[in-house]
């Protein structure tokens, strides 16, 4: 009974721990104050046109939390161009670098007994004059189940860094994202660097139905985002990974995090957090893809199959740190090793008998069936023709006269004959 009970108990903790879901904190997220939002899952396909100095930058998430309605801000150096893609995509990358199947064949003698193409980034127009400040709405648009404002920074340097984050800070709040004061500091290099911010929204529509919406907010909810693509201008290809420092406290180290990253290029690839800096993450799988490989993954992106037209090498990374460094962004480059990477591979093993086994086995089973038989009849035999000797029976004392042992007399005596 107290193993049952054992048994029972680590089974329940299995499904326990199995139910908790892979909480990690978005890359910005603007949400209402006093609710949570948490990415459960991030996976991300970066495809890079060194000719063009191009990036396709494709990017999957499921978040978890309190909030009806959130945002999430999104850097980058020019203004992109947004559009919804296919949810297959990453399965179809899960497939490319899964482990491969080897099939063994051993000899075991002893045990045999038992598209349309995508139009270009958007290029950077002249702005109308409008009100005064550093803030200009480069376009906006629904995609998937998101709202897209795409940001830049107006060139004023006599304008102070304060007021433009203040002025962007102030842009969100009074667009529902309901920026906190953490984002002030985050912004700075990119209003510096004259970067782009696309700030994402899941609409309030798109949250949980009146049903669940009702419940005490300590319940919670997921929302799969809807997976896009950003195509803009880079020099070189980069992930965004900065994070506000809120993020990166002691608080953010205890939730489990995983990032995978696959990048598309021209060879193997190696990231570092800014210029130097060396970064967690680890390459599982790198390899050449082949041409039809290509081509199917540029049609769920929707891009056209002349896009970066060179061999394809796909480099994927596992980046499972918490908290992460994410005090610059992370960037790609021509890695030193040109290998190889792959998972260990499933190996599966067919046991194959010799064909001489099966005649062996019936010539031993019909020798010792023999042998034991003769044995049998040997001892049976035996028995038989040797009977066991009996001691003669003792010799029976004279009979007596009754009327001489009543008189004592203990001789013979002769009786008449009678003649009849």
């Amino acid at each position: 009974m107290t193993r049952r009970i054992l048994v029972a108990t680590l089974l329940l903790l299995a499904v326990w721990c199995a139910s908790v879901p892979d909480d990690a904190r978005g890359c910005a997220p603007a949400l209402r104050a006093g609710e949570t939002v948490d990415v459960a899952n991030e996976t991300a396909l970066i495809i890079w046109d060194e000719a063009t100095q191009t990036e396709h930058f494709i990017r999957q998430a499921q978040f978890v939390g309190t909030s009806r309605d959130f945002g999430f801000l999104v850097p980058t150096p020019n203004p992109p161009y947004v559009e919804a893609i296919e949810p297959g995509l990453f399965a179809n990358l899960a497939h490319f670098t899964e482990p491969k199947t080897e099939y063994r064949t051993e000899s075991r003698t002893f045990n045999a007994f038992g598209c349309v193409k995508a139009p270009e980034p958007k290029r950077e127009q002249p702005s109308e004059p409008g009100p005064p400040g550093n803030v200009i709405v480069v376009e906006q648009k629904r995609v998937g189940n998101l709202d897209t404002s795409v940001l830049k920074f107006r060139l004023d340097k006599t304008r102070k860094f304060d007021e433009t984050a203040d002025e962007l800070l102030g842009w969100l709040n009074r667009n529902g994202y309901v920026a906190r004061p953490e984002l002030k500091e985050w912004l700075k290099q990119y209003i510096e660097n004259n970067w782009v911010i696309t700030a994402f929204k899941i609409a309030g529509e798109f949250g949980p139905d009146p049903v669940s919406s009702s419940k005490p907010k300590e319940t919670g909810f997921a929302i799969k985002a809807t997976p896009i693509r950003m195509t803009f201008r880079t020099e070189r290809p980069l992930f965004p990974y900065r994070e506000p420092v809120d993020q990166r406290d002691a608080q953010s180290g205890s939730i489990p995090r995983l990032l995978r990253v696959f990048i598309a290029a021209k060879q193997r690839m190696a990231g570092t957090i800014g210029e130097s800096t060396s970064w967690r993450g680890q390459t599982v799988w790198a390899d050449a893809i082949t041409d039809a490989e290509r081509v199917e993954l540029l049609s769920k992106v929707h891009l056209p199959r002349e896009t970066f037209h060179d061999k394809w090498w796909i480099t994927e990374f596992e980046d499972r740190s918490t908290p992460r460094n994410g005090t610059d962004e992370l960037y790609f480059a021509k890695s030193n090793d040109h290998g190889a990477v792959g998972r260990p591979a499933i190996i599966v093993t067919n046991f194959k008998t010799p064909w001489w086994v099966g005649p062996l086995a019936v010539i031993l089973l019909l020798i010792l069936g023999g042998a034991g038989f003769i044995l049998i009849r040997y001892l049976m035999s035996g028995s038989d023709d040797e009977e066991p000797i009996s001691a003669p029976p003792p010799p029976l004392p004279p009979e007596q006269d009754d009327s001489s042992k009543t008189n004592g007399d203990t001789g013979s005596r002769t009786h008449p004959r009678r003649w009849s």
